[in-house]
């Protein structure tokens, strides 16, 4: 069996032009999807408060702590405490169930702290502690 050279060398040539057209596309894509998800999500609190009232505390919490915003003001600040109140709570919770009473007591005070900055969302934070079955006598502000 003699082997053509030349065929080969055409084959492999176009084997080698069809891999270079899918890393060429590979590359364009990721470089369109690293665009996409670097862009900076600006959350309206408008349509956080739709989760709020729907009770939608965990999808609010990955929305919005996804985003988190270095000096959130106003509404957005409330919105920002009830995801973190939510978070918190579940850590709480987590905690106080194995007995690390240390730790339990971290996130407690990390609570307080958030029920301080609800504002007029603070309504939100008996719902959570009812869905989490936390049973607490929280301050509320």
């Amino acid at each position: 069996m003699k082997i053509n050279i030349e065929k080969l060398d055409k084959l492999l040539n176009k084997i080698i032009i069809v891999l270079c057209i899918i890393i060429v596309v590979s590359g364009f894509n990721f470089f369109l999807e690293y665009k996409i998800t670097s862009w900076t999500y600006e959350p309206d609190p408008d349509s956080l408060l739709w989760y709020i009232s729907d009770q939608d505390y965990n999808s609010l919490s990955d929305r919005l702590l996804r985003y988190y915003h270095n000096n959130p003001q106003g509404q957005l600040k409330e919105c920002l405490a009830v995801a973190n109140y939510y978070k918190n709570t579940a850590f709480y919770k987590m905690h106080e169930e194995v007995g690390n009473d240390e730790k339990a007591k971290i996130f407690l005070d990390l609570m307080t702290e958030n029920i301080r900055d609800m504002g007029d969302l603070s309504f939100a934070a008996d719902d959570i502690n009812k869905e989490l079955g936390v049973e607490l006598a929280l301050p509320s502000y």
